[in-house]
């Protein structure tokens, strides 16, 4: 009886000291068109004691939704911090992602013909993210605005991060008070 009383608080101990000491470090991965507050956030992730990496080579300017489809397809690769790092691989061991997609989509199709064409894009390529992970992801979308045709994407993209559980943002204020109040506790 006494030696399985030892055994169970030892490995009650190993436990809780697991546990403790788990690793809440974050790694910030960014895809789709450069954001500009990235400074920002890696600076609220290190004040916070939670930062653990960014990967920030994905970015590129006039990105659209298909190129970041075909990237995820291809597995490309970039190097970050001196090493070589595969989307997929960025995908799987990020905990926060952010996804700055879409603007470029709507800017060049800024008609309500290519609703149906700019939908099945970004639900394309949200399902593929949330194949690889299900760590936090959070895409940038427009505005409201007086243009019928941009608030009908805006509700698209709104409908798609409901369906795909993932979450919504659209103003960089209001991602880093977001960043600040969920992902930081």
């Amino acid at each position: 009886m006494k030696k399985m009383i030892f055994f169970t608080t030892v490995i009650l101990s190993v436990f809780i000291i697991y546990i403790i000491n788990i690793d809440k470090k974050i790694q910030y991965l960014v895809l789709g068109n450069t954001l500009s507050i990235n400074n920002e956030i890696i600076s609220i992730l290190k004040e916070n004691e939670k930062y653990e990496n960014d990967i920030l080579e994905f970015q590129k300017e006039n990105y659209h939704t298909t190129d970041l489809l075909n990237d995820i397809d291809n597995n490309i690769e970039v190097l970050n911090k001196k090493k070589k790092v595969s989307i997929n691989n960025a995908l799987v061991k990020s905990e926060l992602i952010i996804l700055n997609i879409g603007y470029y989509d709507y800017k060049d199709y800024l008609d309500n013909k290519y609703l149906k064409t700019i939908e099945e894009d970004m639900n394309n390529l949200i399902k593929r993210i949330r194949r690889v992970t299900k760590e936090k992801v959070i895409l940038l979308i427009p505005k409201e605005s007086d243009n019928n045709t941009l608030n009908n994407i805006r509700k698209l993209y709104i409908n798609i991060c409901i369906d795909n559980k993932i979450d919504y943002i659209d103003d960089n204020n209001k991602l880093i008070e977001y960043i600040k109040s969920d992902i930081i506790k």
